[in-house]
């Protein structure tokens, strides 16, 4: 028999993940503390779990004796938290859980959500400094919500969070978590669920106070340039996956920095891997092997900023294609369902890229955190086991 609690997170977590303005491909994590037998647990979301049909097998039980006793540790590598996380579990047959099981484990509060809701990340990335941020936060808020600055997912934002937590933390409703996405607290499933729906309903009324405008498609579908464009993808770029053409807001290109706006950092770091950490931006008359080409030397000379070893080449193909001149992007994919949910990843992103136009400038996350994200072993690993790896080297 279910856990009367579990049977409420699983219903809550299915009503967050039916909405992709709030959680995409997978991302986005829940969970909830529960007594068995009189040992204390936590039942979080198994990693790259869908959400949208998640059930009891699409959570893992931790002993979470087995993570507060790392609340005091000051390091913690990837690689040495997964191995923490695996070992916490209930039975060594469960999937493996959350890159952010620890952050879960941390904070007191029963229920957790948390997501990467377009309305909240499109409007803090119109802070230019953390200080801004802080103030927004405050200004939609109150004293509700703790603001935190960008930290990497796993045990560095979990430690952030620890130490970020007020004492007694019982009035907080959520946190922000910059350039990341949120989390809500609650007692119950349905006030979290609550604290959710308001932090998200505070930024939504922002946008909408400055007559944000909704993604409108182009309608007049070029089909001959979309079938023409494919064909050069697929030979020009991949042999190994395929490519998804989307429509785009004619309005989006109309901005005055659409390019600048189009190449700044994903929504979200779980993005990156999907979209790639830049577009290729398609000029009007430009050749697209020759495009390729430059796109190629600018990502292995962006990676090399970061890095003294040279990208490995199945990363440097572009995975997304922006045409202005006919109002079409296109997004490659592993296979055909995994194309169509990077187009639909783009989507998101331009669409909140416009939408945060009437803001001002777009503040997204620096190459730092790009870098990071396009190289980050706990994303790779959850692409790896979600869609089988992404290569589209045309030479593989």
């Amino acid at each position: 028999m279910i856990h009367p609690k579990l049977q409420q997170r699983i219903l809550t977590s299915r009503q967050l993940g039916a909405d992709e303005s709030l959680v995409l491909a997978g991302g986005g994590n829940t969970s909830v503390k529960i007594e068995l037998d009189g040992l204390p647990c936590m039942f979080i979301k198994a990693s790259g779990c869908d959400m949208a049909n998640i059930d009891v097998d699409g959570f893992t039980p931790l002993k979470l004796s087995a993570l507060e006793k790392y609340q005091q540790t000051q390091n913690l590598a990837d690689a040495e938290m997964m191995q923490v996380l695996r070992a916490a579990r209930l039975h060594a047959s469960d999937p493996e859980p959350s890159v952010e099981s620890l952050l879960h484990a941390w904070i007191p509060y029963c229920f957790i959500d948390h997501g990467h809701a377009d309305e909240v990340l499109t409007v803090f990335a119109s802070s230019s400094s953390d200080q801004q941020a802080r103030q927004l936060c405050a200004a939609l808020y109150g004293q509700q919500v703790v603001w935190l600055p960008f930290f990497a997912s796993g045990f560095p934002l979990a430690k952030a969070c620890l130490a970020a937590l007020p004492l007694p933390p019982t009035q907080l409703r959520g946190m922000i978590l910059h350039h990341h996405g949120l989390l809500a607290f609650g007692a119950t499933a349905e006030e979290c669920a609550q604290n959710h729906q308001w932090m998200v309903a505070q930024a939504t009324r922002l946008l909408a106070r400055n007559k944000a405008p909704e993604w409108q498609p182009c309608l007049a579908e070029p089909k001959q340039r979309q079938e023409e464009v494919l064909m050069q993808l697929e030979k020009q770029v991949s042999k190994s996956g395929q490519w998804q053409a989307l429509l785009v807001d004619p309005r989006f290109f109309k901005l005055s920095d659409a390019q600048q706006r189009a190449a700044s950092a994903a929504l979200t770091p779980g993005h990156v891997l999907h979209l790639g950490p830049f577009p290729l931006w398609l000029n009007r008359g430009q050749k697209l092997a020759e495009a390729v080409a430059a796109y190629r030397q600018q990502y292995q000379s962006w990676s090399q900023k970061f890095s003294k070893q040279p990208a490995a080449s199945s990363w440097s193909w572009p995975r997304t294609v922006l045409d202005p001149e006919n109002k079409i992007a296109f997004a490659f994919g592993r296979d055909a369902e995994h194309a169509q949910l990077v187009a639909r990843i783009l989507q998101h992103n331009l669409a909140a890229k416009l939408r945060g136009s009437v803001l001002g400038p777009w503040y997204g996350a620096s190459e730092e955190v790009v870098f990071a994200a396009e190289n980050s072993m706990l994303e790779r690993l959850k692409l790896e086991r979600n869609f089988g790896g992404q290569s589209n080297s045309a030479d593989k």
